[in-house]
């Protein structure tokens, strides 16, 4: 047995109990919480339909086994918990002493349970706690020379009975994808027991009834019971197992889930006897994923190490349901059920970066063939580009062309309906009542709107197409990308952004062309992709300055300004799943000092909570606990992503990845980074917004700051060394170019040149001391040049073969 010492990986190691009122553990379809004295709080399950091989999990659980809203209180919410462990203690001459309540006071802390001894009174209990599929397992250990009773306390307010709410197939709500529905759907579903007490056949506490749904009805058994002999009783508010410690030093309990009575009583046999090894198997399993996942450090930020080595294990824990080519992933560990939107689809760009392509692959796989691209409601379009983006992004790490081959029809497919459904003046899509807000109605968009964050995915869509269209062949399909996005670009900032507040509207009503301002954070999700620095460079200082400035809260960025006219929840939640691309936004203007308060914020949450978290209600609204106990899907992946690509600022695309210069400081590392075949070791130094040294496997490399393919995909450990710096480039340096394969960098002290191995149509970005000249295969091409900042933009189709050459002046004074 793991006795409580310090975790490496997998996990946490805590001296004072649990990190807050209660924390939350699933190992997929089950999942629970604990308060911090040990109590059950609330016990689910999502379960998961199978229909021609295709899983469908439910939106809501189903069963609720124990509630922590119960069901027979009165007026008043529950207090305590659904189940207690009590140890009774008897002295020689009779007298009841003590009751000692079972604490998981210091423990090593799992996604799927924990481990835990405790002192009291001057013994040692200990108090162990797995999730294993659909079972949940107890041990149980007390030295106390007095004790007499293991007693089960479970209250019978928290048993829950009557309606509740799930959706089997969510793509089909609201009618758009109902041609041939798997299920007859409808929101609401009963619960019903028809038994609950003691079994003695059983030798436990069974609820056993029958969930009815509009496809049919489900019967359902839940089985508690021990590995010793169980007595039982009963009042007006509690039922109670006791379990007698005599000799025994140990006692195993389990609670499962079956369709039938001899169903539970064989599955908690099967576990029974092997407990220790179970346990034993799962920790190493924890341990082992996430020690194979990439690793992060940064010395200013010593949360950051320990977050790398848990978040891999806590994320993979969420995964619920699981076919040979498909996986579909819980949006939290326990708060929420299955929602086949964002929450699917985003977490595959932290499994990207820890080096699971296999898992991001079946995540975003899964709702491909259930997207008709007929869908009208908001939340299914912007999944339906995600897919394009997110898909791009794996084949960009992984280099699987195979992947690449199999996914690009279907890829295609949603592009080319979403491509027919857009304004043939401005290239924009619009759609009713729309904006990257669970309910665009709170914040007062009705009515066919553009919204502007649906477009800069849209946006990021269209260029991923064009390059993996050139990539595949497929010229047709590339052309209609291209003149696509450039539309969009043409347009884009005329529509969308605001001279007066220097920022973005969040939807622009598509009649009136009225603007909308509020909820403004979500307004650059675009700059969550490769190329959404391209489509707002020329007021990325503004809208940058807008989001650190205006947005500014002490616990980290609230979704509107101030003086805004939004509803005042909107002022008062911080919403972490935005992370990602706030920081992105933040990098690409240079506000590295927003980059490191923001960062600072949402790692004193990970230090306190113990999870990656959605929403932070900063007035301890109702609900604010059960955020701050859960691991969240997109929540992990945005901080995962704002780790590595803004706070290091190492980005990824379809050409290789690179470095984005920002002001910054410290050290910094990646280790064990995945890309391609090969396995990386990145260090970072130095102070400043510049780089004065940027080598490969020892050897520098002048005028880019984009690895070379020639080191990419050849199976090899490297290494890249960069070296901040203060002072400027001396000489015209690469600094970007989404889908470009650059090779063969020559550096000279006026001029940069570069060829490219695959066909592709990036956005160039660069460093040049002087206006330059841009000469590809010796014809000029037209550029955007910030005298300013010094840095420069191109667009150029490239094809392989062709060299591309920036050519500028030498400056012999440096710039101060």
């Amino acid at each position: 047995m793991h006795r409580p010492r310090n975790v490496q990986a997998g996990g946490f190691y805590l001296e004072h109990g649990l990190p807050d009122e209660y924390y939350a553990f699933t190992d997929g379809q089950l999942s629970c919480t604990v308060e911090r004295h040990g109590g059950i709080n609330t016990l689910r399950c999502l379960d998961v339909l199978e229909k021609d091989g295709k899983l469908y999990p439910d939106r809501g659980a189903t069963p609720v086994i124990f509630s922590k809203e119960g069901g027979i209180c009165g007026k008043r919410p529950l207090y305590g918990p659904a189940v207690q462990f009590i140890s009774t203690n008897t002295f020689s001459d009779g007298a009841s002493g003590r009751n000692l309540f079972h604490v998981p006071d210091r423990l090593q802390l799992y996604p799927f349970g924990f481990t835990s001894e405790s002192l009291r009174f001057g013994h040692r209990t200990t108090y162990d706690l797995a999730i294993i599929g659909r079972d949940v397992l107890f041990a149980f250990m007390n030295r106390f020379p007095t004790r007499a009773n293991l007693v089960v306390n479970i209250g019978k307010s928290h048993i829950f009975q009557g309606d509740a709410y799930t959706l089997k197939h969510q793509l089909a709500e609201g009618g758009d994808n109902l041609d041939n529905p798997p299920f007859k759907e409808n929101r609401t579903w009963k619960q019903k027991w028809g038994f609950i007490g003691f079994d003695p056949k059983c030798n436990g506490f069974v609820l056993e009834g029958a969930m009815k749904f509009a496809y049919g009805t489900k019967p359902v058994v839940v089985l508690f019971t021990a590995d010793c002999p169980l007595a039982f009783s009963e009042n007006e508010s509690r039922y109670f197992l006791e379990a007698k410690w005599t000799e025994r030093r140990k006692i195993h309990l389990c609670l499962t889930m079956a369709e039938t009575r001899q169903g539970a009583v064989s599955q908690a046999r099967k576990v029974f006897g092997g407990f220790e090894n179970i346990l034993s198997r799962k920790i190493k399993e924890s341990i082992s994923y996430s020690k194979k996942s990439t690793t992060l450090d940064a010395e200013d930020y010593p949360d950051i190490q320990k977050f790398s080595k848990t978040a891999p294990s806590f994320l993979k824990a969420m995964t619920l349901a699981e076919t040979p080519r498909e996986i579909c992933i819980r949006a939290a560990t326990h708060k929420y059920g299955f929602f086949n939107l964002w929450d699917q689809v985003w977490p595959a760009k932290a499994f990207m970066l820890m080096g699971d392509w296999e898992t991001a692959k079946k995540l975003i796989r899964y709702p491909l063939s259930l997207l008709t691209a007929k869908e009208k409601k908001h939340e299914i379009i912007y999944l339906a580009l995600f897919e394009i983006l997110i898909a791009e992004d794996i084949i960009a790490i992984s280099g699987d062309r195979q992947f690449e081959k199999e996914i690009y029809g279907e890829l295609k497919r949603l592009f080319l309906a979403y491509l027919g459904r857009a304004d043939l003046k401005n290239g924009f899509l619009s759609a009713g009542g729309a904006c990257g807000v669970d309910d665009p109605k709170e914040i007062g968009i009705e009515g066919e709107v553009w919204p502007c964050c649906l477009n800069s995915f849209w946006y990021d869509a269209c260029r991923a197409m064009e390059n993996l269209a050139l990539r595949r062949g497929d010229a047709e399909t590339a052309g209609r990308a291209e003149k696509q996005w450039k539309l969009i670009q043409k347009n884009y900032l005329d529509v969308f952004y605001n001279p007066r507040n220097g920022y973005l509207y969040s939807s622009v009503n598509a009649d009136s062309g009225k603007g909308i301002l509020i909820y403004q954070h979500t307004a650059a999700l675009g700059m969550d992709f490769a190329y959404g620095e391209s489509l707002l460079h020329p007021r990325l200082k503004e809208i940058g300055g807008f989001q650190a400035y205006q947005l500014y809260h002490p616990a980290g960025r609230s979704g509107v300004a101030y003086w805004d006219t939004a509803h005042e929840m909107w002022k008062n939640c911080i919403m972490f799943q935005h992370l990602a691309h706030e920081m992105r936004t933040a990098r690409a203007a240079g506000l590295g000092d927003e980059i490191a308060r923001m960062m600072k914020v949402y790692l004193g949450h990970f230090h306190r909570n113990k999870v990656a978290i959605e929403t932070h209600n900063l007035v301890g609204a109702e609900g604010d606990i059960t955020q701050r106990s859960n691991w969240q899907a997109f929540g992990t992946r945005a901080l995962y992503s704002g780790i590595v690509e803004s706070l290091i600022g190492i980005q990824c695309d379809l050409g290789g990845f690179g470095y984005v210069l920002c002001d910054g400081s410290g050290e910094m590392a990646i280790s064990n980074f995945k890309f391609r075949k090969g396995h990386w070791n990145i260090q970072i130094n130095g102070d400043g917004q510049y780089v004065s040294k940027f080598a490969v496997d020892g050897r520098t490399l002048r005028g880019t700051m984009k690895v070379p393919a020639e080191y990419l995909g050849d199976g090899r450990s490297h290494t890249l060394q960069i070296t901040r710096s203060r002072i400027p480039f001396k000489r015209p340096t690469l600094l970007a170019a989404p889908g470009a394969a650059i090779r063969g960098v020559t550096a000279e002290p006026g001029s940069l040149a570069f060829g490219v191995s695959i066909a592709a149509h990036p956005s160039v970005k660069f460093f040049s001391p002087l206006k330059p000249r841009i000469d590809i295969n010796g014809r000029t091409v037209e550029c955007y040049w910030n005298p300013e900042a010094c840095v420069g933009w191109f667009d150029a189709l490239m094809e392989p073969g062709m060299r591309v050459q920036i050519t500028s002046k030498v400056i012999k004074k440096l710039r101060k």
